[in-house]
């Protein structure tokens, strides 16, 4: 069976010549860029990943000190407008 497949394959190739190494030409095409834009965009997809991953960060950085500040003028404002309730009833 096997030698029959190989018989079969040469045939066509000697019959179609034209056809079968275009079909290897595309075959190899087809490697040689996965070759080269597989690494390519593995890359630029981790590059992007790593810069949204730092604008992430740097949001959480920017949102968890502007809520602190919030916080702070919050709790200041509180103790301001218990101050000026004490003085009123006082």
């Amino acid at each position: 069976m096997r030698l029959l497949n190989r018989l079969r394959f040469w045939l066509r190739a000697m019959l179609r010549r034209a056809r079968v190494e275009n079909e290897m030409d595309a075959e190899l095409r087809f490697h040689t860029e996965a070759m080269i834009i597989g690494p390519a965009l593995a890359l630029a997809c981790g590059l992007v990943a790593n810069l949204l991953l730092r604008m992430i960060t740097i949001s959480l950085k920017t949102l968890s000190t502007v809520a602190a500040t919030v916080m702070l003028h919050q709790a200041l404002r509180g103790r301001m407008e218990g101050a000026h309730s004490l003085r009123k009833h006082h």
